[in-house]
């Protein structure tokens, strides 16, 4: 969501967050660029999971054939909090950016890994 509401203090803290989960630079970096090469290719249910929050950001409902994907993947209480999140983080976007919240000290900037 960060990458989607151009939320660039957002998107560098969770790059931290990204690297404590495991993730590697490439991963975090296709969550911006979702590249269709042979160099880095999502799972159906990473790929499943950021459609879905591509359509909340875009048209604020999932549709049904996306949620059925979810279904497939996701308890109840998963999608719930997919749904949620997504939301949570989409409005704290839009209030760092109205805020002019500047990046930390050696945060990357939007997009990126490194400052």
């Amino acid at each position: 969501m960060a990458w989607r509401c151009a939320a660039a203090y957002e998107w560098g803290q969770h790059v931290a967050i990204a690297r404590q989960a495991g993730l590697t630079d490439a991963e975090i970096l296709a969550v911006a660029d979702r590249p269709d090469d042979d160099a880095f290719t999502w799972s159906s249910e990473e790929a499943t999971l950021l459609a879905a929050v591509d359509q909340l950001q875009t048209d604020h409902v999932i549709d049904d054939a996306r949620w059925a994907e979810l279904c497939a993947v996701c308890t109840d209480e998963q999608l719930i909090e997919l749904t949620l999140l997504a939301g949570h983080y989409a409005m704290l976007a839009g209030a760092l950016n109205s805020f002019g919240v500047e990046l930390d000290g050696d945060q990357p900037g939007l997009g990126q890994v490194a400052s």
